[in-house]
């Protein structure tokens, strides 16, 4: 992929050291991607995005002219429900 480097490299000591863009295992590919999910839902959690309404006020809805309510729901930007 790009030419990145997968050779394990020597170090001053002389010990081979993991390559720097080698495959991961799938385990370790697993657990990365659970703990990204969990960073994500703290994050969301944390900026108040996860699913909710939030009403916005003093701004009228640019489609029908109520109360611009935008919903957030996992995995999606926040949106205002049709």
């Amino acid at each position: 992929m790009l030419n990145e480097d997968t050779e394990p490299e020597q170090q001053l000591d002389g010990t081979l050291a993991a390559p720097a863009f080698a495959q991961l295992p799938p385990h370790l590919l697993h657990q990365a991607r659970h703990t990204a999910r969990l960073a994500e839902g703290r994050l969301l959690r944390t900026l108040g995005l996860d699913q909710r309404a939030t009403p916005v006020p003093d701004r009228p809805c640019p489609w029908c002219g109520g109360e611009l309510t935008p919903h957030t729901v996992p995995h999606e930007p926040p949106r205002p429900r049709g």
